[in-house]
């Protein structure tokens, strides 16, 4: 059985220099994109035969308040899915991860439950809390205005 897979990491433009770095000059596959996606210049990188999606560089990333799109195909050993890693405005990490299919679900068992218990409001805010991904360019305002305070 395999464990390794193909991971696509996005970055912004503006992280590339600080993120190749972190990869000891990573050269790999990459492309910038902007205009009709986002105005916000980004990189895709492509990493090959990953194993079970761990690129040992979240955890620097992260460290280092460097913003990341996560992706990855499935393969005989788990599912494909997805991970966003943003800063908030007060520089705290938020990190989310979906398997494929459950970025944009919402359970009905749980929504259910919610309608049953009058409920209806509390557990939409909290799915759309859940669910919410910071843009490219809301993401690039929040770490310039942080820029700018200190």
């Amino acid at each position: 059985m395999g464990t390794g897979t193909t991971v696509n990491l996005t970055i912004r433009a503006a992280d590339q220099q600080q993120f190749e770095l972190i990869c000891d000059g990573y050269c790999g596959k990459y492309k910038t994109e902007t205009g009709e996606q986002t105005q916000v210049a980004i990189i895709e990188y492509t990493f090959d035969d990953v194993k079970y999606t761990n690129l040992e560089l979240e955890d620097e990333l992260q460290k280092r308040k460097i913003p990341y799109d996560k992706n990855w195909s499935f393969c005989s050993e788990f599912l494909g899915g997805c991970q966003y890693h943003r800063i908030d405005n007060t520089g705290a990490n938020i990190l989310k991860r979906f398997s494929d299919g459950e970025e944009d679900q919402v359970s009905f068992q749980q929504l259910e439950e919610a309608l049953l218990n009058d409920d209806l409001d509390t557990f939409m805010s909290q799915e759309r809390e859940r669910l919410y991904i910071m843009s490219w360019e809301d993401q690039d305002k929040t770490l310039k205005t942080k820029e700018r305070i200190q």
